[in-house]
């Protein structure tokens, strides 16, 4: 290694290899961890970059379908929760802005097909109850770090510390506990 860190592994077979965008990807995650239905909570932890632009932090989808997800998102810097069943997307932004290098801790919580939350950094706990489209789908059962929809994606990858699924819904005061930096 000639960085001040290890790096992952990446054979070179004796000549010189590029390396591949670093992304992770769990499929078919069983019953008994989550199943698609409601309540879910997700978390993810990382440190805002303004050079990644828009990008997905966490998404829980349908990995062979662009139309079925729960994705944590940033869109200009605003940390938010993105909802999308059968092409229609509704949104659920935080009460945050980050700025550059910033470390973030942010949990969503959907309680039901028609009520959900976002917390971020231990702030303000955002609550939406009027999602209409969001109907639970057993095909929702994969895990995306740092990337949205389906592997097959391109674009930015966010970096992404910590990543959790709970096959709870967190009180107000769990989310505020779960993301204080």
């Amino acid at each position: 290694e000639q960085g001040s860190y290890a790096t992952s592994y990446i054979p070179t077979q004796g000549s010189a290899v590029t390396r591949l965008i670093d992304s992770s990807t769990i499929d078919n995650l069983p019953t008994s961890v989550i199943d698609s239905s409601y309540p879910f909570t997700m978390y993810a932890e990382g440190v805002n970059k303004y050079a990644e632009g828009n990008v997905r932090v966490l998404t829980f989808g349908w990995l062979s379908s662009t139309s079925n997800y729960f994705v944590i998102e940033t869109i200009s810097n605003v940390l938010r929760f993105a909802a999308r069943a059968n092409g229609f997307t509704e949104v659920l932004p935080s009460s945050l802005t980050l700025v550059d290098n910033q470390n973030y801790k942010v949990a969503i919580t959907m309680e039901s097909a028609t009520s959900g939350k976002i917390c971020v950094n231990g702030g303000v706990v955002v609550s939406k109850t009027d999602f209409s489209n969001q109907a639970a789908n057993s095909n929702i059962k994969g895990l995306l770090l740092g990337q949205l929809r389906i592997p097959a994606d391109l674009g930015v990858r966010r970096s992404v510390k910590a990543a959790k699924l709970y096959n709870t819904a967190l009180t107000d005061a769990e989310l505020q506990a779960l993301t204080t930096i």
